[in-house]
């Protein structure tokens, strides 16, 4: 009998799986080497990257660090008569910055305080123009609040199901208000003839209250129904098969 091999991806638990399979999802990139992996008989999950055989490993060449080389040639000294025309050139230099600075005109106390008076005008512009948006904002969410209804703003909500095998199924809980019209369609990444279906139920519970279904056959499932009851609700995606669903995408919309 093959060993089962268990994974993890994006936090969740995946498997089993058999070792051929298990390379597979690292040579397309679904696992990941700070994935982990665990079969029977391990004393522990350990990154897939430390288990051999999944990622070929690569060695790095330390890039030698380049050669440092000290110049062996001495200037000669100077005369004494350069280095005293050179000394007078830079004191002549030093004194030029010195005059211009003594020459700046000085600022008018009147200037001055126009600057002020303006950043006092700037700061409470904005204080006034943030009063005003948060009021838009809050009077924003109270038109909504009441337009609405019970659940607040429309429904937008996307999550994705990978590597899902063979005869298993995944399912996400959502709170859904009365009598919204929802469209829920998964677009799956499956082999050849793979066969997606979507199920929705009614309550947190294990119980099989189907509200609607898409049997359709392929990787696609699509679905669109008016909320009976402001309660929680299942979005289930399914495999059917043959082979693994490497990715369905699942949309969740208003109409």
């Amino acid at each position: 009998m093959s060993v089962e091999w268990y994974y993890t991806t994006n936090k969740q638990q995946m498997g089993p799986v058999s070792w051929n399979e298990l390379r597979e999802l690292a040579d397309t990139g679904i696992l990941d080497p700070n994935d982990l992996v665990w079969a029977d008989g391990m004393a522990e999950w350990v990154k897939a990257s430390n288990q051999q055989g999944l990622f070929a490993e690569v060695v790095e060449e330390e890039e030698p660090a380049p050669s440092k080389k000290e110049s062996s040639v001495i200037s000669p000294p100077r005369r004494r008569a350069e280095r005293k025309r050179d000394e007078e050139v830079e004191h002549e230099e030093e004194e030029e910055p010195r005059e211009r600075k003594q020459r700046k005109p000085a600022r008018s106390s009147s200037g001055a305080g126009m600057h002020v008076g303006v950043q006092i005008g700037l700061i409470l512009g904005g204080v006034f123009a943030i009063f005003v948006l948060c009021g838009g904002c809050v009077t924003g969410i109270v038109w909504i609040s009441l337009r609405t209804g019970d659940g607040g703003g429309r429904i937008n909500q996307t999550f994705t199901v990978v590597n899902l095998q063979e005869r298993r199924w995944e399912e996400r809980r959502f709170h859904f208000p009365k009598d919204r019209r929802l469209l829920i369609t998964v677009t799956g990444n499956a082999p050849p003839g793979c066969d997606i279906d979507l199920h929705i139920h009614r309550g947190g519970g294990p119980g099989e209250n189907f509200i609607a279904l898409d049997s359709s056959i392929g990787p696609h499932s699509r679905l669109e129904f008016t909320v009976p009851a402001s309660d929680n609700y299942r979005v289930r995606v399914a495999n059917l098969g043959p082979g693994i669903a490497h990715s369905c995408v699942v949309t969740i919309s208003e109409r």
